[in-house]
Order: C-alpha cells, then structure tokens, then sequence
C-alpha cells in the first residue's frame, strides 16, 4: 500500500498546496483506504471556492455499488464542508466573489495574498 504522498507525486493532475483544507484530505484518504488502500488520487484542487478530490478506485476492488456510493458520498460531504473552512489556515470562513474569482479565504488570508500578487 502506497502512503498518500506517494499517491498524490502520481497524480494524473496535480495536487494543489490548499494547507486549510489538510483535515478534511486527510479523511477522505483514510476513508477510502479502508475499503482500497490501492486508490489512486488523480487530483487535489479548489474550484469555485470549494475542495474537489479525484479519484479512481484501483483495478482489483471487490467493492459493492453500495459501498462506491458511500465512499463517494463522503467524498461530497466532505468536498462542501470545505466552503466554510479557509483553504490556507483552515479558519472558519466563507466562500466569497472577489475580483471575479471565487475563494474561500478569511479576510487575512485573502489580503496576503493580495499582496503576494501584487509584489509578483
């Protein structure tokens, strides 16, 4: 069995650094690992302000339709828990319309990042 970082250097995609949304990853890889500890992670990101996780269950699960649906109910459960969490500090948050760009960032995380963008 791979360890996650091992499953996320072999993502198809990537995996996005998103360090306020580290818990909720870190559960939904231990979720799926106990029913497939041969997932494979295709992408980790955040998109209109929200986690997506990818994934692809491996080859050889003998998994039941009932328990995929459950895995990947969590997974979503999990997914919109995230847009209450600011993805750099993991504050409680909101997701947020700024300069066109959905974003669940605290106030402070959003204005340094402001300023990153703006001294880059």
């Amino acid at each position: 069995m791979k360890s996650f970082g091992e499953k996320c250097k072999e993502a198809i995609c990537g995996v996005e650094k998103l360090p306020g949304w580290d818990e909720p990853i870190r559960e939904i890889d231990e979720f799926i690992s106990q029913y497939d500890p041969d997932y494979k992670v295709d992408q980790i990101k955040e998109k209109f302000g929200g986690l997506r996780f990818y994934f692809s269950l491996s080859k050889d699960h003998s998994l039941d339709s009932k328990t995929i649906d459950e895995i990947y109910r969590f997974v979503s459960e999990k997914e919109e828990a995230t847009m209450s969490i600011c993805e750099q500090c993991g504050v409680d948050s909101k997701q947020q319309n700024r300069n066109m760009w959905i974003s669940t960032l605290c106030d402070d995380c959003y204005e340094q990042r402001q300023k990153e963008l703006n001294n880059g």
